[in-house]
Order: structure tokens, then sequence, then C-alpha cells
């Protein structure tokens, strides 16, 4: 099981796409203090000064049109013999493992239909970060929408579990 346990940018873009919602996260990667991830490879702040900093530079893009900061907490399923351990969650998504089918894809990370919005790729779920950053609230959806991305989409995936907090103002002292 792998955990995420960090800060992440809530950004919200001035024009949503079909393709990236209204809101995005953002977290470290590589040689970049943020880039936008919705899928597998999850990553986070550690620190929140470095997440305030990350903040701080989104904040100057003319797409983006506010930045808020959040706590992420993940435990990713590596493995089939991981899944059971999140049967008591109550906040779970699938992470769709399509860049091992396909290459240059990405994994894309889903949650429950919400709002009307198109579902992806004909499942019964949408991209999380266009769902408002729902998750599923039971086991068996998620379990569910996993079986059919293996079934319909032809691809692994896996289970994990979702807290996203927005981080309340820091007091200067």
């Amino acid at each position: 099981m792998r955990t995420i346990d960090g800060y992440v940018c809530v950004a919200t873009r001035r024009i949503p796409t079909s393709f990236l919602g209204k809101k995005i996260l953002y977290g470290p990667k590589s040689h970049q203090i943020c880039s936008d991830f919705h899928n597998g490879d999850v990553k986070a702040y550690q620190a929140l000064s470095i997440a305030e900093r990350a903040k701080r530079l989104l904040e100057q893009q003319d797409r983006i049109s506010s930045v808020k900061i959040a706590r992420l907490e993940m435990r990713i399923a590596e493995s089939t013999k991981d899944l059971p351990e999140l049967k008591d969650s109550k906040s779970l998504v699938v992470i769709v493992a399509e860049s091992a089918v396909r290459k240059g894809s990405d994994n894309p990370m889903l949650g429950p239909m919400y709002n009307g919005l198109l579902p992806y790729k004909k499942l019964p779920a949408q991209l999380l970060y266009n769902n408002d950053f729902k998750p599923f609230t039971t086991y068996k959806e998620a379990i569910n929408v996993l079986r059919e991305v293996n079934q319909e989409l032809h691809c692994p995936g896996t289970i994990a579990s979702f807290k996203l907090e927005k981080v309340k103002k820091q007091k200067n002292k």
C-alpha cells in the first residue's frame, strides 16, 4: 500500500475545458515546483511553505483565477492483495492505468457521476476533476467501476482512499 500525505494546490481555471475541468490539483513534479496531475502518479508537497510558494507561482498564470492549498491523504492499493484494506473506507477513487496499455496516456482518477456531466469513456464514473473531487462513498461502487475499467477499457487499475481538505489560512505571528 502506497501512502500520500501532504499538500497540493487546488487551482480554479478561468475557462474550463472538456479535458481539464474547472478545478485542477497541482503537486510537485521532477524539476518544476508545480505540475498538474490528474493521474495516478500522485505526489504532494511535504512542507506547507513549498505549497505556498507553488500557490504564488500558479496565481501568476493568466489561465488561473484562484488557488487554494489543501491537504491530500491517499492510500493507494498497489496490488489486489491491498484492496481488502480499503473495504471500510468511505472515500475512494479508481485510478485507471491507461499508460500501461497506451503509450503517452495518463492514469486518470475517477469518482462517481455528478451534476449530469458526461461520463468517462462510457463508464459509470467521471474524471475526479470534473466531478468537483467527489469520491465514491462505498467500496462496492469503486470495485464495480474498477471491474468496468478492466473489462471495457482493457486496462489495469486500482483503488485508493482519497481525502482532500482545504487548509485554513495561517495566522501571521
